[in-house]
């Protein structure tokens, strides 16, 4: 592992070098290394009712194992995490028969429902997705797994942050403002103005993590996906880069790409039983559609593409302009994050 100063240093510096990088150059010149070709494993739902996830996530669990040589078994810690999206609002989020379907299939490889737990940074939002019950009935566990959000003690450490120059948005000022875990150790407010800690569980004390995003446009960083939730959806001060487009589609990258982020993850997992193809993130059931598949691959990078192509057909079927490409993947191709390259995404259909 890397030292923490080491992550600093790096984090902080990365987003000048991708700043000037496409300040100076236009995409098409920016060239990352050769890609290799990335495999999405596609199952297609009859329905979306429980017993039906549950058969398909364990033919793509099943197939994944079998193909990469991975074991989905406990390791070194035997705990697991998933990473949820629930920021788009009520009509949607993560499916629920998706996590109970994924925990199923964990507990037969041997880990124990305690030991798998959910994570997501709005204890509100989780709570209006029905992943935690009615404050007045209490409880904070979805199906016998911990549901760990921003207001828990072990979300946030103050030695794990990502620095920009860009300050906090006015808007966010007083939910910056308030945890006094957000105050840094020398309590400098000019640095911790331009830090967002990241999201811990994901970092440490877990096996591996396991992506569990909702696909929408996004007004400032056109997509909303797999890079998204593993990066903005999990930091204190987002909404700095949330609303701006340049430093809010490098920051996802670059946090995306943290190295402890990264080894940790196992793979993204995507139901379409919900998508939205334009207006979004905040959920409007006008432009909301629905697919019968589930997408299973290990560069969430591959993820993000194809779901820019499965919402551009969308907007052409409903005489919409096409969802221009997101930087975020320009970055991402840049960083070695992940495959940008339709042509080198290899699609496995598993029955």
């Amino acid at each position: 592992m890397k030292q923490i100063n080491d992550i600093k240093k790096n984090l902080f510096f990365g987003f000048f070098f991708l700043s000037f990088i496409f300040s100076v150059f236009t995409p098409q010149k920016v060239h990352a290394a050769e890609s290799k070709q990335s495999t999405i494993w596609k199952t297609e739902l009859h329905d979306f009712q429980l017993l039906e996830y549950k058969k398909n996530v364990e033919l793509l669990f099943s197939a994944y194992e079998n193909k990469t040589q991975n074991s989905i078994a406990p390791t070194k810690t035997g705990r697991v995490a998933l990473k949820i999206d629930t920021h788009s609002g009520e009509g949607l989020t993560t499916s629920k028969n998706l996590v109970r379907a994924i925990q199923n299939s964990l507990v037969k490889r041997g880990y124990e429902i305690q030991n798998i737990f959910l994570i997501d940074q709005d204890e509100q939002a989780i709570r209006k997705a029905g992943f935690l019950p009615p404050l007045s009935i209490g409880g904070n566990s979805f199906y016998g797994s911990p549901i760990i959000h921003s207001r828990s003690n072990e979300y946030y450490d103050d030695d794990w942050f990502y620095e920009s120059p860009l300050p906090p948005h006015k808007s966010n000022a007083l939910y910056f403002s308030a945890p006094e875990r957000l105050q840094t150790k020398d309590n400098n407010t000019f640095d911790q103005s331009r830090r967002s800690l990241l999201a811990m569980p994901l970092i440490q004390n877990i096996d591996f993590w396991i992506n569990l995003p909702v696909i929408t446009d996004h007004h400032k960083l056109r997509l909303n996906g797999a890079l998204i939730n593993s990066s903005l959806w999990g930091i204190t001060n987002n909404q700095r880069f949330l609303n701006n487009t340049a430093s809010g589609q490098a920051a996802a990258s670059e946090i995306a790409a943290i190295p402890e982020l990264q080894e940790n993850h196992r793979f993204t997992l995507v139901s379409l039983e919900k998508f939205q193809f334009i207006g979004g993130p905040n959920f409007n059931s006008r432009y909301t559609r629905s697919l019968p598949q589930l997408l299973l691959s290990e560069d969430m990078v591959a993820i993000d593409s194809i779901a820019v192509n499965i919402i551009n057909t969308e907007r052409k079927n409903a005489g919409f302009k096409p969802l221009k490409r997101p930087e975020q993947l320009n970055y991402a191709n840049l960083l070695n994050l992940g495959n940008t390259d339709i042509n080198k995404i290899a699609i496995q259909e598993i029955e």
